[in-house]
């Protein structure tokens, strides 16, 4: 699949800013750092499972193993969605958090639409939904990596 873009620097960035924060000693510093560390954990294992099963979706890959590859691709953007949403995030960012969880949820429509494009018969069809779905995975990409990236800003 092409234009697909790594999360991996910005969640590097949010682990960077757990490492900034480790020299104080307060509450608010340690209930951050607690912040940082569970949702760094969950955004690297989604990270990772989400590139390796984006890696199957491949010039011969047919439809029907796309749609396998779909499946287990909403199964891990429950999962890491589930994990994120158990995560107990500072109040000062509560909101961006509830956002950063919105934002995963956001491959929810884009895997459903490109369900419906990989079940038609036409190959062009076919073809033209998983550029779609490639477009849509990086958006969404790039709208987790800004709710990072301003999380990490309001955490310095």
């Amino acid at each position: 699949m092409t234009g697909r873009r790594t999360r991996g620097g910005s969640i590097a960035a949010l682990a960077a800013c757990l490492l900034a924060l480790a020299g104080c000693g307060n509450d608010k510093v340690r209930a951050n750092n607690a912040y940082v560390a569970a949702t760094d954990r969950v955004m690297q294992r989604f990270n990772t499972q989400f590139q390796a099963l984006q890696s199957e979706f491949t010039a011969v890959s047919t439809p029907k193993q796309d749609l396998v590859t779909l499946s287990r691709l909403q199964d891990t953007v429950d999962r890491a969605a589930a994990q994120l949403g158990r995560v107990k995030p500072p109040s000062s960012i509560a909101g961006l958090h509830r956002t950063l969880v919105a934002r995963l949820r956001s491959y929810d429509a884009a895997i459903a639409t490109a369900r419906t494009g990989f079940r038609v018969a036409d190959p062009a069809k076919v073809a033209a939904a998983r550029t779609a779905f490639s477009t849509r995975l990086a958006a969404v990409g790039t709208a987790i990596m800004a709710t990072i990236n301003t999380i990490n800003a309001r955490l310095r």
